[in-house]
């Protein structure tokens, strides 16, 4: 099973740079980077590290903090979470296991990312947040995932000068226990990514449900705290495991009940566009060996009928890939003022995924495009208001 996990490199920039906006540190709840105006030339301002909580989670009055205090504070909440989240494992509870869990790894992210704000210059010292003239960091698409149809747009362009992430952003923190992306599990084992897009319907991938008994599949929302069990799986009729898969690479799973609290993901009926920006999220394994739900954005490299690629290479920043465990899991374009998924994730070109240090050094992700005939016809016949 080819299914793939969301990725993007950290770059560390040591060399002087401009950029619009100063950079998140993690998901800003450690720390924050604060604009402050250069001394010798007030039109230019540099980035101050400042402390906003500490690992317990109290109050900290945005501190001033230089560039190796802040580190030292970082590994010591690393530290701390880790051995809060080993003895939430010992207890066998895993709602705190992953509330620990995504709590360092945003300490790791806030570690890699202190020397972005400390090493960096600024075109502006406006720290009001308007960074509208970049591409949004990948905590957006958390917040797009969350409620697709309601999100909004996102008018910002592909600038590459501002924040890159390992791993893309754990989303299980966020209000994503709402979000229509769902977890594919066989039995108890993680199978696959996805989509809510009716009271009883989720769509994925077809190779998903390959050798399975659907009497063994469920879909859970991202926290965990809703699973329901499949009525009936049905995969594409012209879905093989040959050359061409890719195209109906689709099935349907009809639920037994619906999610409560979860609005349905819309699915697109028109063509996608290349170079368009898109949301890419999943439950595909990381680095970490884990199946937190992530996101990130990438664009559309190119599209056919019935396939939809996205091109990822080692050292792009603010973008990311797919990986083993993100296959059916959807793919959001920007269509008539909603996010709505134009793709199921079939595959992808790159056996390690295009992680740091391996080869090729590139990746592309390729769906089956839902808006093609083939696909629309499908849905239309195996489901009641998905595309009405």
């Amino acid at each position: 099973m080819k299914a793939r996990f969301i990725v993007l490199v950290f770059l560390s920039f040591l060399s002087l740079k401009l950029c619009a906006a100063v950079p998140d540190i993690g998901d800003n709840s450690l720390f924050k980077c604060v604009a402050t105006a250069d001394e010798i030339d007030e039109s230019f301002c540099y980035g101050k590290i400042v402390w906003v909580t500490n690992k317990k989670g109290l109050s900290k009055n945005d501190m001033p903090l230089g560039f190796f205090k802040a580190k030292k504070i970082a590994r010591n909440t690393i530290k701390y979470f880790k051995k809060k989240r080993n003895r939430a494992r010992r207890n066998n509870d895993t709602e705190l296991f992953n509330f620990y869990e995504s709590k360092r790894l945003n300490a790791i992210v806030s570690k890699r990312e202190l020397s972005d704000c400390y090493n960096d210059y600024y075109e502006s010292c406006d720290d009001s947040g308007d960074d509208s003239a970049d591409f949004p960091s990948a905590m957006e698409a958390c917040n797009l995932i969350s409620d697709p149809s309601n999100y909004g747009d996102i008018p910002r362009s592909m600038k590459k000068n501002i924040k890159a992430i390992v791993n893309g952003v754990v989303c299980s923190n966020t209000t994503a226990a709402n979000s229509p992306v769902v977890l594919v599990l066989n039995r108890n084992n993680v199978r696959c990514t996805g989509t809510y897009v009716g009271p009883t319907t989720v769509l994925t991938a077809a190779h998903c449900m390959d050798g399975v008994n659907c009497a063994n599949i469920s879909v859970r929302n991202s926290s965990g705290s809703q699973r329901i069990y499949a009525a009936e799986c049905l995969s594409h009729p012209l879905y093989e495991q040959v050359a061409e898969a890719q195209a109906h690479d689709l099935a349907i799973l009809n639920l037994q009940d619906s999610f409560s609290g979860i609005t349905p993901a819309k699915v697109a009926q028109e063509q996608g566009v290349v170079a368009e920006q898109c949301a890419l999220t999943g439950y595909g394994q990381s680095e970490n060996n884990d199946s937190f739900l992530r996101a990130t954005f990438n664009r559309v490299s190119s599209r056919t009928e019935e396939v939809i690629s996205t091109l990822y290479t080692q050292g792009d920043i603010n973008q990311g890939t797919t990986c083993y465990g993100d296959s059916g899991g959807p793919l959001f374009v920007f269509q008539d003022g909603e996010w709505k998924t134009i793709g199921t994730l079939s595959d992808g070109s790159a056996y390690d995924c295009a992680l740091p240090n391996t080869s090729p050094s590139y990746d592309y992700s390729n769906w089956a495009n839902l808006s093609s005939e083939a696909n629309q016809s499908f849905i239309r016949d195996n489901t009641s208001g998905v595309l009405d």
